[in-house]
């Protein structure tokens, strides 16, 4: 494991740069004659762009684009020799058809996430003959519920907002209506139960467990955490760590851009490596969902670096792209997002949208393929995602490991088309 996080430090390292910059900064900062090297830029110049977009979406390679091909083959061996992702068939070997009852109360990503974890929580649980689980980040309360009514385990969900675990409660008691004439059970046990509460490295979950369940009894656990946000993942790695009680770990992380603790190892502590938040944003994008749908989800992307140069040209300003908010993803044409984004800048008085201006600022980057670089660009940025993301996890699981616990593995638990976030860290003690 040493070794590969040793190779992924030392590959990032020339391009952090490039992996730490903002796609809002595309045009005013000449990002691509910054980032791209030369010789890719020469033959996509002399070549066109539109084929090379197959080298991606379609990974095809083209004998007139021989340097992107083995920029993108470089990165992509990196990752498959570098991965320390281990079978989920070591854990899960007869995997369960996904509920369709469930259905009615889930999306089909969902109950696809749901279905798989709550399979492995369960198993894990019979294994080290648990009763009990914490749910971190208990959300909605769909894995939750999951587990207490299919797998009869005492389920504690916590979240840190007080609508959601409302929100779980209300959906819980429906769907206990319903597991009720499908499984005319006519006892449904209270073994989900619902706490609100903001959790730190040091929150003593043994005791709320006792509490909420009047057990005073409970002396192990396990602790899952689906889709748990930023640092939250990181927390848990440390209750899990902190307390002899939890007995098995099992957590699928998100949201790495807003992560306070990076890295977590003191091996890569000791490396001097950390990224930027740009670049751990870069992570919680899905490279295999865009290629797989063969297009860029979102045009304001382009928008964006569009109304950036607007600003620049007219106003002098260079603001942050969370100043123009999300609401201005939604219009199809560029006039309109500029007329609402502008409505974000409180500093502009004189906020009249010239369309005229606007239209030929429009009109000049498509004339010379700048779209199409900007995308590009995109998707070349991208292929680093997971490469980000792999050095993140592994480093978490070195972690562990340098903490005693040699069991650690990092699985790919769901399909990383349908779920983006889709590998999940197992510790057992």
């Amino acid at each position: 494991m040493l070794l590969k996080l040793n190779n992924l430090i030392k590959f990032l390292n020339p391009y952090l740069e490039f992996i730490n910059c903002h796609m809002v900064e595309f045009y005013t900062n000449n990002l691509w004659d910054k980032y791209i090297p030369k010789n890719i830029q020469n033959e996509l110049t002399e070549n066109g762009f539109e084929d090379a977009f197959n080298i991606i979406y379609k990974d095809k390679n083209y004998d007139k684009y021989p340097n992107l091909t083995v920029f993108l083959n470089e990165i992509k061996n990196i990752r498959e020799n570098n991965s320390i992702i281990v079978s989920k068939d070591n854990f899960l070997k007869d995997e369960k058809p996904v509920d369709e009852d469930f259905k009615h109360f889930m999306s089909d990503k969902k109950i696809h996430e749901v279905n798989k974890m709550a399979d492995l929580t369960y198993k894990l649980s019979k294994n080290k003959n648990i009763e009990y689980v914490v749910d971190i980040g208990d959300g909605k309360g769909y894995l939750s519920s999951y587990l207490s009514l299919k797998y009869k385990l005492n389920v504690l969900g916590i979240d840190s907002q007080s609508i959601n675990t409302t929100g779980s409660s209300k959906r819980l008691q429906k769907l206990q209506k319903y597991w009720k004439g499908l499984t005319n059970d006519s006892i449904i046990s209270n073994s989900y139960k619902q706490f609100t509460k903001y959790v730190t490295s040091s929150t003593n979950l043994i005791e709320i467990l006792q509490n909420e369940f009047n057990q005073s009894n409970i002396d192990r656990f396990a602790l899952v955490g689906l889709h748990t946000c930023g640092q939250l993942a990181c927390d848990s790695l440390d209750l899990f760590v902190n307390d002899a009680n939890c007995k098995f770990l099992c957590n699928v992380g998100c949201c790495y851009h807003l992560l306070k603790t990076f890295p977590m190892s003191d091996y890569v502590k000791n490396q001097n490596f950390n990224l930027d938040r740009n670049a751990r944003m870069i992570a919680s994008q899905s490279i295999d969902r865009t290629v797989n749908q063969q297009k860029i989800n979102n045009q304001s992307l382009f928008y964006r670096g569009l109304f950036q140069v607007f600003l620049q040209n007219k106003y002098g300003l260079n603001l942050p792209e969370g100043q123009v908010g999300r609401k201005c993803s939604k219009h199809n044409n560029f006039i309109d997002y500029c007329r609402s984004a502008l409505n974000n800048y409180q500093s502009i008085n004189d906020s009249i949208i010239v369309e005229n201006e606007l239209n030929d600022l429009l009109n000049k980057y498509q004339e010379n393929n700048d779209d199409l670089k900007l995308y590009l660009f995109y998707l070349i940025r991208m292929q680093f995602s997971s490469i980000i993301e792999l050095l993140i996890l592994t480093d978490r699981c070195m972690y562990l490991i340098e903490n005693g616990f040699n069991q650690t593995y990092l699985i790919q638990l769901f399909n990383s088309v349908i779920s983006p976030r889709h590998l999940a860290i197992i510790s057992i003690k």
